[in-house]
């Protein structure tokens, strides 16, 4: 005997089947709107829908005798929304792939018949001054050798410019011989101009240069070595200037090195004595050691000759002596620059 459908998908219109025709209709009309962009994601979530929808799910059961799980339809409503997702993406990705595809095939047939018709308008305007060159050459040759003959190097120039690619022409090429020749001496006259110039504006800041400012007399020497090489007597001056900084760096750096040197032994001397009592710390421990009575030990005074290789100490204390008096005595003894003890001087 068949099995009969459970309550809850034989009453469409219940409470729970009212809930799914609100999910039936969310995917069928979300696939009407997909559809614009993918027919087959579109065509997946309205068939899904009404597979879920009440009225089709009863159907569905009735067919295969089953019960009405509804693990089952939520499982089809995730299936038929990542399945069309899934479908949209691939098909967005294509289309887009497509899209750009057919862009860069756009832009470079845009590009080659760009080139194609610049190439087009050179090959056009190549023909014309061909042409022109052809039924104007005498006029052509005559400006252009009067310009050259009169020094005019623009008007040579933009002659040149014009028709060196178009034409052949024996009397043309001599022309422009002269004309390369007129430029290179031109050029060459502006350059020397220019030089003595540099130099003249060089040599008058020497004027303003002290005799004690060795940069920037090199600064200048050396550019006015470089602007004439042959002129023994910029080249000699620039190395006095030279040798006479070289000199005072040298100096400065061993009047530096010798300060540094004197600080830090200055620093490993004061570093031996007290900076609250003034005592030699191990001049003070060796006296009170050789003391009767060390706890008696009461520092007067200590002073100290720095005899270049090592310093002289000169302490004076108070103490108790053998009779329990309390005595006033000296002692002296040489340390190390470091504050090695050497001897004891009596």
């Amino acid at each position: 005997m068949a099995k009969s459908i459970p309550v809850t998908s034989s009453q469409p219109f219940s409470q729970l089947n009212s809930l799914w025709w609100v999910v039936t209709l969310a995917l069928v009309v979300f696939g009407a709107m997909v559809i614009k962009e993918s027919w087959i994601a579109g065509l997946m979530l309205i068939m899904f829908g009404a597979v879920v929808s009440p009225y089709g799910f009863a159907r569905i059961l009735a067919w295969l005798s089953a019960d009405d799980p509804l693990q089952i339809r939520v499982a089809i409503v995730l299936l038929a929304l990542a399945g069309s997702t899934y479908v949209l993406y691939e098909h967005t990705a294509r289309v887009a792939a497509d899209a750009a595809e057919e862009t860069r095939i756009k832009a470079l047939a845009d590009a080659q018949a760009a080139e194609a018709k610049r190439t087009a308008e050179a090959e056009a305007q190549l023909n014309s001054t061909k042409a022109y060159f052809a039924e104007h050459r005498d006029a052509v040759l005559a400006e252009f050798a009067t310009a050259v003959d009169g020094k005019n190097l623009a008007t040579a120039k933009a002659i040149r410019d014009r028709f060196i690619l178009a034409i052949r022409d024996p009397e043309f090429d001599q022309i422009l011989n002269r004309y390369v020749s007129l430029k290179d001496e031109v050029e060459r006259a502006e350059a020397e101009k220019a030089r003595q110039a540099k130099v003249a504006t060089l040599t008058g800041q020497l004027a303003s240069v002290s005799a004690t400012d060795y940069t920037q007399a090199i600064m200048i020497y050396t550019q006015l070595v470089a602007l004439e090489p042959a002129n023994k007597s910029y080249q000699q001056k620039l190395e006095r200037f030279t040798k006479v900084r070289d000199a005072q760096y040298a100096k400065e750096a061993a009047e530096k090195a010798a300060a540094t040197a004197k600080a830090e032994r200055q620093k490993k001397i004061e570093g031996q004595f007290s900076g609250w009592s003034g005592a030699h710390y191990k001049f003070e421990r060796l006296i009170k050691d050789a003391m009767n009575d060390p706890d008696s030990y009461d520092h007067v005074e200590t002073k100290y000759v720095d005899k270049g290789t090592y310093i002289r100490v000169i302490s004076t204390f108070r103490g108790k002596n053998a009779f329990g008096g309390m005595v006033k005595n000296t002692k002296i003894a040489d340390f190390t620059i470091d504050g090695s003890f050497l001897k004891e001087v009596q």
